[in-house]
C-alpha cells in the first residue's frame, strides 16, 4: 500500500504540508477511504500572510474524489483552523473547497447533464 501513496499525495497536490495517514480499503462496499492531516507546519494567515500555527481543527470532514480502480474514494481529514485578526479561519485544503462535498479532480470529471427533448429534428435526414 505504500507505494500508492506518493502517487495519491501528488494527484491531490498535497505537497509538504499534508499526510496521508491512512489508506483502507473495503472490498464489501467497493471503496478507499483516504484519512489525511495537516503536517503541523505553520499556516499563512489569508489575512494578514503571517505564518501561524494552528488553533484548533474542524470536525472531520469528507470529500468524495475520483474513483480508484472502480471503487468509490474518500477523502476524510479534520481542517487546521487558524487565529487571524478578524476571528477563526479554516484553512483552504488542495484538493477541494470548504462548502463542497467533492474534491476538485472529481468536480471536473463528473458528467456533462442533458436536458431530453422531443425535438427529433437533428436525427432526422435532410429533406
Amino acid at each position: 500500500m505504500d507505494i500508492l501513496i506518493p502517487q495519491i499525495q501528488d494527484s491531490l497536490n498535497l505537497g509538504s504540508d499534508w499526510i496521508i495517514d491512512q489508506v483502507l480499503f473495503n472490498i464489501e462496499q467497493q471503496s478507499v477511504l483516504l484519512y489525511i492531516s495537516h503536517s503541523g507546519k505553520l499556516l499563512t494567515c489569508p489575512e494578514t500572510g503571517q505564518k501561524v500555527g494552528p488553533h484548533d481543527h474542524t470536525l472531520e470532514r469528507i470529500w468524495q474524489h475520483v474513483d480508484l480502480w472502480e471503487y468509490k474514494c474518500f477523502i476524510h481529514c479534520q481542517i487546521p483552523r487558524i487565529k487571524s485578526p478578524t476571528g477563526i479561519k479554516v484553512v483552504k485544503v488542495p484538493w477541494g473547497d470548504e462548502s463542497s462535498q467533492f474534491t476538485h479532480s472529481f468536480e471536473h470529471t463528473k458528467p456533462e447533464v442533458t436536458v431530453p427533448t422531443d425535438d427529433h429534428r437533428s436525427n432526422a435526414a435532410p429533406e
